[in-house]
Formats: structure tokens, sequence, C-alpha cells
């Protein structure tokens, strides 16, 4: 790939745009070169991963028109199922966004315009487990034109998720200000009271210990710094699911989601925070929105997120479901406002989430 990227690359010595371009020039081959293009039944191809079940591997490059939302196909020679939360976020992150409905967007939006409004220039910011760096995104786009942003450092575990936040022009443009880093949440790199104002975005109940994860994000706040986390309250999305489930298959266990349920208690997320070492802690609630334009992109996206359930499912089987699933989906919808960009909105319909949001105080 070198030869390819070599004139490129000099041209990226400039920084600024042009490094910007260089990163998603390099991502787009590394995607190219380890999906080459396939053709097969999507019903045939699912992953066989034991965790977590309910995820998709990613969609490689497609040589025909697409008949379903499902109808993608891996080589197996170059694809892995993903079996931990680190490979299955390495294999979404091009499309996290997307495969989440909007919810981490809902959600940076619903922090950075209300709990975390104080941040300003001269805040230091922790964007924790950040993905492809939403909640970094979302605090350019709430600060006035006119203002330097805050000086933010955007975190994750994944290779993958760093790099995609890198391919966002909104954040190279800010690389003076805006530093991303491959780090693991329960592991993070930065001296103590190092930040004004930590923000968790969906992020907690995924890590490997939850505990030291929240002991660091204790470490690294100033006195006096704020932490901000989210945190799903229930899962209605997955309750469509195992309602389509229930129809095609009625004497066979629900399907699951690899998070403990514990974190649906407030108790429980309480406990975690004051073990860490917070003493002032507030657990409030919010609707976010696992949405789309339309019903019918709503459940293109549910049956992309838990598409790898059907592995083992006949033809007949798996068209059921979709079926079922389709049928029951514009029920579970409402009508709402999606926040785009500085000042946009658009109209959407979503499956409400109730969410946590926590603020806890060092």
């Amino acid at each position: 790939m070198d030869f390819l990227l070599g004139p490129i690359l000099q041209d990226a010595g400039r920084g600024g745009p042009a490094l910007a371009r260089f990163h998603r020039i390099q991502d787009a081959l590394l995607m190219i070169l380890q999906h080459p293009p396939v053709q097969s039944d999507w019903r045939s191809t699912y992953s066989r991963a034991p965790f977590p079940p309910s995820f998709p591997s990613p969609p490689p490059i497609l040589t025909t028109k697409l008949k379903s939302p499902l109808q993608h196909s891996l080589n197996p020679k170059v694809s892995m199922a993903p079996k931990t939360p680190f490979e299955h976020f390495e294999e979404i992150a091009q499309r996290y966004e997307t495969t989440m409905g909007g919810l981490s967007r809902d959600l940076s939006q619903h922090i950075i315009r209300g709990p975390a409004a104080s941040i300003s220039t001269d805040s230091v910011v922790l964007d924790n487990a950040c993905g492809p760096a939403i909640v970094a995104e979302e605090l350019l786009f709430a600060l006035p034109a006119s203002d330097a942003p805050p000086t933010i450092h955007a975190v994750d575990i994944s290779p993958a998720m760093i790099g995609a936040a890198r391919s966002k022009s909104a954040l190279s443009a800010h690389a003076d200000r805006i530093h991303l880093a491959v780090m693991p949440a329960e592991k993070l790199t930065f001296p103590d009271s190092t930040f004004s104002h930590s923000i968790t975005n969906l992020g907690i109940f995924f890590f490997a210990d939850a505990a030291q994860g929240a002991r660091e994000i204790f470490r690294t706040l100033q006195p006096g710094g704020f932490a901000f986390l989210t945190i799903f309250a229930a899962f209605p999305h997955l309750e469509l699911v195992r309602r389509a489930q229930a129809v095609v298959r009625p004497g066979e266990p629900p399907f699951s989601i690899p998070v403990d349920l514990a974190w649906f208690e407030t108790a429980h997320i309480e406990s975690v925070l004051h073990g860490a070492g917070f003493e002032n802690v507030v657990v409030g609630e919010t609707v976010a929105h696992y949405g789309a334009p339309t019903a019918a992109g709503v459940a293109d996206r549910l049956l992309s997120l838990f598409g790898a359930v059907f592995e083992t499912w006949s033809a007949e089987e798996k068209e059921a479901f979709e079926e079922e699933l389709r049928r029951i989906v514009p029920g579970a919808l409402e009508t709402f406002q999606r926040g785009v960009g500085v000042a946009g909105e658009v109209e959407e319909v979503g499956i409400p989430m109730r969410t946590y949001v926590v603020t806890a105080r060092k």
C-alpha cells in the first residue's frame, strides 16, 4: 500500500486538510484490502460469534445491488467473527452511528447542551471510550464559531474507532486542540487531576472492569471536576427482536445482549461510582431514540444490529423473522426531532430509549 500512499503522504506533511485527506484515503484502502469483493447469500454467512451473539460482522465491498438490508456477505478467509466487545467495535467502527440508530449523538447533544453546558474554551475534556468521537464533534458544534474549542482528549481502546474519528474533517481542523489516542478506559495514561470534565457516553457497561474504569475517571478529574456518564435503563429495541423471535421460534430462549442487567438499577450505578471515590452522584433520566428517517429504516438498522443471531436458522425462518419484525416496528415508534450540526434539526421516527444520565463531582 505504500506505493499508493507515498505521494499523498508527502502532501499530508503540510498538515491541515491534506493530513485529514491522507487518513481518510488510508482507512478506505485498508477496508478494501481487508474485505475484498465477494458474492454470496447473507442468510448463510452470518458470523459464529459466541460474544456478542447479537452483533453482525461488517459489510464488505458489495458487487451486487442489495435486495435486503441484510444481504451482505463476508469472505471467510479474511474476516473473523467478533468474540469480544473490543473486536465488535473494531468491526463496526465505520458504520457505528448508523448501526446504533443515532443514539450516541442524541445523548451527546443532551449532555453538552444540558449538564455539561459549562464547558468552555478553558476546559480540559476527556471524551472517554469515545468511539468515533461523537462527543468531541458535538462540543465543536455547541460552541460559538468565534470561540476556540476546549482542549479535548478523545480516547478509545479500538484503533478502528480512533481511525474513524481521525477521518472527520471537523476534528482534524482543530488538531491543535483535539487529541485522539488509542487507550483503554481502565488504564488511562493521563496524570492525576488532568480534566475539568470527563464524559463517558454509552461506555462504562461495556468495560472489561467497570470498577477500575470508574476509578480512572475519578483519578484523572481535577478537584471540583465533573464526570458525566450515560447508561441505558432498558432495551426496548431488543424486546422487538424477542417478540419477532417468539413468533418464529416460540419455544426458544429469548435473545439477550451481553450486558450485566445490574446496570438497569440506579443503586448499582451509584455503588460503582461511590466505590471509585465520588461522593456527589446524581442519576437523572432522559429519552433518546433508536431511529431513522422512516419505519423501514429503523427495521433495517435493527436487522443489521441483531442479524448474527440468525446464523443457525433456516432461510424460511429468517424470512419469517424479518417479515414479523417489519410488521411490529411501526407500532413501537414515535416522531422526534434529531439535532444536526450546529443548529439544524430533522424529523425522524424512532424507538424511545430510557437512558440514565449521571453527573458525579470530585
